[in-house]
């Protein structure tokens, strides 16, 4: 009876260890190439404020000019740029590439269209943490110690 657990036991090791190394190896998933991620955006900019053909190219050819110069995070690509020494009228400090990305665009949009442009961001950046942790510390739910 003894004799019969440990073989049982070992069976069970033996299956979970063989399935544990059978297991296919997940694959990897590439990343989108810049071209790529440059149309991402510049369609999602022209289906979000409504941009007509004419916007959408001259969007593309912004978003495409600015690739490189703009830092990454999601919506911007490259490396991080230096800041920018002088504040701007949001108070806070911006690399000139985001001000002359901003500029420029600004000349392609509406009014209308660049007013909700800045609203959005403004609310993006209002959501998202800078540098601080996502959570409460320590793994303790806010208020809860």
């Amino acid at each position: 009876m003894k004799v019969k657990r440990i073989v049982l036991a070992l069976v069970a090791m033996v299956t979970v260890s063989t399935a544990a190394v059978a297991q296919p190896d997940q694959p990897r998933r590439e990343r989108p190439n810049k071209t790529e991620m440059i149309k991402k955006r510049t369609d999602n900019m022209v289906q979000k404020y409504g941009l007509n053909e004419a916007q959408a190219t001259k969007l593309l050819e912004l978003n495409t000019k600015y690739a490189d110069k703009m830092r990454p995070g999601g919506r911007h690509f490259g490396p991080r740029p230096p800041r920018d020494a002088q504040a701007t009228e949001e108070g806070q400090r911006r690399p000139a590439e985001m001000e002359a990305y901003d500029k420029e665009l600004q000349e392609i949009l509406t009014s209308d269209q660049y007013q909700q442009y800045k609203t959005d961001r403004e609310k993006m950046r209002q959501e998202r943490p800078h540098g601080r942790h996502r959570g409460p510390r320590g793994g303790h739910p806010e208020g809860q110690e």
